[in-house]
């Protein structure tokens, strides 16, 4: 039983964390404002790096906190890294079938 809550809180973790990350690293990009600036490549490496960055740390604190928690570490851990590339594509699949849906639609009108 102890490998299926670690799971689950794994799993939970790890998709609040790529939310949270995902809000944060590319909100210039879900949502740009009317007068924003051009997106530049170097911007988009920058978050990319940065995204690979905390997606370390996510699994660091993880790690870190392996002692404190009476969860089975290894099963945590992995499905802490199994939401977050869950919620990576979740996240980037919505937001690209959303423009992909707009496109379309204006190539019709």
């Amino acid at each position: 039983m102890v490998y299926v809550i670690s799971a689950v809180v794994g799993v939970i973790y790890g998709i609040v964390a790529g939310l949270i990350k995902y809000v944060l690293v590319w909100r210039r990009f879900i949502r740009p404002k009317k007068n924003a600036e051009e997106i530049h490549r170097a911007g988009i490496f920058v978050r990319m790096a940065l995204s690979h960055v905390l997606n370390a740390v996510i699994l660091l604190v993880v790690f870190l906190i392996r002692d404190m928690i009476p969860l089975d570490f290894v099963v945590t851990i992995v499905a802490a890294a199994a939401g977050l590339a869950i919620s990576g594509r979740l996240f980037s699949t919505k937001k690209f079938s959303g423009y992909l849906i707009d496109q379309a639609s204006q190539n019709t009108l």
